[in-house]
C-alpha cells in the first residue's frame, strides 16, 4: 500500500478523500462518460447515499455502480475502485427494500439476535446492488425525549445500546459490509462532564471499538465543551485515536466540517485534517482545498498520505476484486418475514383493562385517527420513503415495498372495521422545527406531507364512533414531526390528537390508542380514558400485520419499553437512573397476555477483586394459558444510581418453567478514573427484575479485597450459562 501511495499525485491522494453523489454524473437518468470524466478524472473515494438519493429500482442501480466501477478501471490511472455507501438501520435504504421496524422498537424486543438478522438482511441486498459500506448503527445514548432523531438510536441505557450495536456491528461485517459507530461522541447529550461522557456515553463506542472491531467512525453535527465535534483534538485524537486505540477510517458526516466562519471552508478542511478526519462527505466541499493547504504549509502530505491509507486498507478489505453487479431481477424486499416477527417484538402493550385480546370479530370497530391509515406510520426516517419524500418530494409509495397500515391489518385479520380519519396529526399553524446544526439539506427540505388522503370530518367520525362498538385510534408523529431534521416543542401528542382521543372516549365506547413516533410521547391525560394503550413506534412495512396479531391475541406481546416514557413536559428529560422522579412508565416496562411468577433466587454472592466473575440464577414460570416470552432485567445499584447489567428474554410455552443462569463480570462493575480503569472493593445491590420499578429480588454482596487497575475492561456483557 505505501507504494501504491507513492505512486499517486497529490490530486490521486485527494480524489480518495472526498465523496460524491451519484446524481452529478447522470444525464437523462444514465450514467454520463464525459461527466466522470470531467468531474472525477482522478477517480473518487465514496459515492453518497446513491441508493436512498435516487428512485431508480433495483437493476438499475446495480447497472449504474457496475458502470462507474468499469469507468474507473477503464479510465483513470490508478484504478482505485470506488466505494458505495448507505444506510441500513431500517434494512437497506433502497427503492422497494424491505422495510424493518425502526431502531427504538427493536431495542424494545429485548432480543440483539432480531437485530443482527436484520443486519444481515441489509448486508446482503446492498451487496446485491454494488453497495459495501454503511453508515450504520447510530450509538448515541438519548435520555432527551425532545431530541427528534432519537428514532434511530438503541434507547436510553449505554449497556442496551452497546449490546445492541454489537449485534448489528459484528453481523453486518461478517458479510462483508463495513459498518459505522456514529456519531463521536456524546450528540444529542448535554452532559459533558468526563466521568460522565467517559463511563456512559463512551462505553458504547469503547465497546463497537475494542469487542465489535468496527471498520469506521463518524463524529457528530454537536459541539464537544466549546468545539465542534469535527474540528475536535480531544475529541477525536486523545479520545478516539489514543484512549480507545482506534486506527481505523474517521468519516465526517454530511456537510459536517464546513468552516469556523460561515463559507471559510479552506479553515474547516484544514482543522477536520489536524482532528484525523480521513473522508470528507458527502461531496467533499472542505477537502476541496486540501491541496492548497499542503501548498500554503498548513498541513503536510505526510497528513494526507495517512489518511490515505486508511482509505485504501478499508477499501482493500471490503471491496471485491471486480465491484461490478452481475445480478439481475434483484429483489430486495425479501425480508418481509423477518420484517413482521420484529414487529411482532418491537410493539408494547402498556396497558390493559382486560379488552385485549380481541378474540370477537364479530364486533363492530370503528378504525380512525391519522395514524390508523397512513404510511408515515410505519416508516422510520432512515427507510427510503422516508429519505426520498423529506429530502427529494418523492411521495411514498404504499405498493413498493407492499405497506401494511393499522386498518389493513385489522381487515385482513378478520375483524368488521369502518374507518374514517377524523383527524389530522396537526393543526395548519402548528408548524414542525428543523434541528439546528445539522444536515444542511435541511434547510431545503419537504415540509408538507405528499401523502394523499380522503377528506376527513370530526363530527361524521364521532357520529360512527357512537355507533361502533369499539374503537381503535391511531395517533402520533410522522417523518415531518420527528426524525432527522425535524423536531417540535414538547412531546404531547401533537396538535389536537389528545382532545380527538377524550372525545372519542366522552362517547362511552372502549377506546384502544396505538401511538407511532419515534420518541416517547406524553399519554398521562388519556391512561384511565383508554381501554388499552399499545406503543408501535414505526414498526415497518408488516406493522399493521403485528399489531392485528397482538389485537386478536394470535401473538402475545412480549416487549418492553428501552426507554422512559415520561409523565408530563416538565419532567422531560428523565430516564432509568431517575428513580426519584415521577414515570409514567419505566423504563423495561411492558404488558403481556399471559402472568409471569420468579422464584428459586441464589442466596448470596461471593466475589473478590481477584475473581474474574461471579454467577447467579433463578427460575421463571408462565403461570398464564397463554405461550410468551418473559424478558428479566438485571440492574446493579452504586450510590443510589441504578444501571442495567444484563438481561435475557425467554420464551416458555403456558405453565412451562424455566431456570435461568447468568454471568457477570467484574470488569461491569469498574469505571474510569483519571484515565485508569479501576474496579473498587465495596456494598454493592443486584436486582432481578420485570422492569425498572418492579423489582423481583435483590442480593446484596461486598466486592471484597484491594482497588484493582486495569488498562481497560477484558469483558463488557454479561452472558447466559
Amino acid at each position: 500500500m505505501v507504494e501504491k501511495i507513492k505512486s499517486m499525485t497529490l490530486a490521486e491522494k485527494v480524489a480518495q478523500l472526498k465523496g460524491f453523489w451519484l446524481r452529478d454524473l447522470m444525464e437523462d437518468d444514465e450514467l454520463s462518460l464525459e461527466k466522470c470524466r470531467e468531474l472525477i478524472p482522478d477517480g473518487i473515494g465514496h459515492i453518497c447515499q446513491y441508493a436512498s438519493s435516487n428512485a431508480y429500482e433495483a437493476d438499475k442501480l446495480a447497472k449504474i455502480v457496475s458502470e462507474v466501477q468499469e469507468y474507473i478501471q477503464n479510465e483513470t490511472k490508478q484504478k482505485i475502485p470506488v466505494m458505495f455507501h448507505e444506510e441500513i438501520i431500517c434494512g437497506v435504504a433502497a427503492k422497494g427494500a424491505t422495510a424493518t421496524p425502526q431502531m427504538i422498537g427493536m431495542a424494545c424486543s429485548f432480543n440483539p439476535s432480531l437485530v443482527a438478522e436484520n443486519a444481515r438482511n441489509a448486508a446482503t441486498n446492498l451487496k446485491k446492488i454494488g453497495g459495501y459500506y454503511a453508515l450504520s448503527p447510530m450509538m448515541d445514548v438519548i435520555t432527551n425525549a425532545n431530541w427528534a432523531r432519537l428514532e434511530e438510536g438503541f434507547g436510553e441505557d449505554s449497556y442496551m445500546v452497546s449490546v445492541f450495536a454489537d449485534a448489528f456491528i459484528r453481523t453486518a461485517q461478517s458479510e462483508g459490509i463495513a459498518t459505522t459507530a456514529k456519531h463521536y461522541a456524546g450528540y444529542g447529550v448535554a452532559n459533558q462532564e468526563e466521568d460522565f461522557f467517559i463511563n456512559e456515553t463512551l462505553f458504547p463506542f469503547e465497546v463497537a471499538v475494542r469487542k465489535s472491531k468496527v471498520e469506521a467512525v463518524m463524529p457528530g453535527y454537536h459541539e464537544f465543551r466549546g468545539v465542534k465535534a469535527s474540528y475536535s483534538i480531544e475529541l477525536l485524537i486523545d479520545s478516539l485515536r489514543n484512549h480507545l486505540g482506534f486506527d481505523r477510517l474517521v468519516v465526517s458526516d454530511y456537510n459536517a466540517i464546513k468552516g469556523p466562519l460561515k463559507n471559510d471552508l479552506l479553515k474547516g478542511a484544514e482543522l477536520a485534517m489536524n482532528a484525523s478526519i480521513d473522508v470528507d462527505l458527502p461531496a467533499g466541499a472542505n477537502y476541496e482545498y486540501l491541496e492548497k493547504l499542503v501548498e500554503m504549509g498548513r498541513i503536510t502530505e505526510q497528513q494526507i498520505d495517512a489518511a490515505v491509507k486508511r482509505v485504501l486498507d478499508f477499501k482493500e478489505k471490503y471491496l471485491p476484486k471486480n465491484p461490478t453487479v452481475a445480478e439481475k431481477n434483484i429483489n430486495l424486499d425479501d425480508g418481509r418475514e423477518q420484517a413482521l416477527k420484529s414487529a411482532r417484538e418491537s410493539i408494547v402493550l402498556l396497558s390493559n383493562n382486560g379488552i385485549l385480546p380481541l378474540k370477537n370479530k364479530d364486533v363492530k370497530i370503528l378504525v380512525t385517527g391519522p395514524n390508523a391509515d397512513s404510511c408515515y406510520s410505519l416508516l422510520g426516517d432512515y427507510t427510503w420513503g422516508g429519505l426520498a419524500e423529506f429530502f427529494r418530494k418523492i411521495p411514498i409509495d404504499r405498493n413498493n415495498p407492499r405497506l401494511v397500515t393499522l386498518n389493513e391489518g385489522l381487515k385482513t385479520e378478520g375483524f368488521k372495521v369502518e374507518y374514517e380519519r377524523g383527524f389530522n396529526w396537526v393543526e395548519v399553524e402548528e408548524k414542525a422545527i428543523a434541528t439546528q446544526g445539522g444536515d444542511a439539506r435541511e434547510e431545503k427540505a419537504n415540509r408538507k406531507p405528499l401523502e394523499k388522503v380522503a377528506e376527513t370530518n370530526f363530527a361524521m367520525a364521532l357520529s360512527k364512533a357512537k355507533n361502533a362498538d369499539l374503537i381503535i385510534v391511531g395517533v402520533g408523529e410522522n417523518r415531518y414531526l420527528c426524525g432527522e431534521g425535524s423536531g417540535r416543542k414538547g412531546v404531547d401528542l401533537p396538535g389536537k390528537q389528545e382532545e380527538y382521543v377524550s372525545k372519542l372516549a366522552e362517547t362511552g365506547k372502549p377506546v384502544i390508542m396505538v401511538v407511532f413516533g419515534g420518541r416517547p410521547m406524553v399519554m398521562s391525560r388519556l391512561a384511565e380514558k383508554c381501554a388499552a394503550i399499545i406503543y408501535a413506534w414505526y414498526p415497518g412495512e408488516e406493522g399493521g400485520t403485528a399489531l392485528a396479531e397482538i389485537i386478536s391475541g394470535k401473538v402475545n406481546p412480549t416487549a418492553k419499553l428501552a426507554v422512559t416514557i415520561p409523565n408530563n413536559n416538565a419532567e422531560v428529560p428523565v430516564c432509568l437512573k431517575d428513580t426519584d422522579r415521577e414515570q409514567m412508565f419505566p423504563f423495561g416496562y411492558g404488558l403481556s397476555y399471559t402472568e409471569y411468577e420468579y422464584k428459586d433466587f441464589t442466596p448470596k454472592i461471593d466475589i473478590t477483586t481477584e475473581d474474574e466473575y461471579f454467577d447467579i440464577s433463578y427460575s421463571v414460570k408462565n403461570i398464564g394459558d397463554m405461550d410468551g416470552a418473559e424478558i428479566t432485567q438485571c440492574y446493579f445499584e452504586i450510590n443510589g444510581v441504578k444501571k442495567l447489567l444484563g438481561f435475557t428474554k425467554t420464551f416458555m410455552e403456558s405453565q412451562e418453567e424455566k431456570q435461568i443462569s447468568m454471568r457477570f463480570y467484574l470488569d461491569q462493575f469498574g469505571r474510569y478514573e483519571n484515565g485508569e480503569f479501576i474496579i473498587r472493593p465495596g456494598e454493592y445491590k443486584l436486582m432481578i427484575g420485570a422492569s425498572a420499578s418492579d423489582i423481583k429480588h435483590n442480593i446484596s454482596f461486598e466486592i471484597k479485597g484491594d482497588s484493582l487497575k486495569k488498562d481497560s475492561r477484558a469483558n463488557y456483557f454479561s452472558e447466559i450459562i
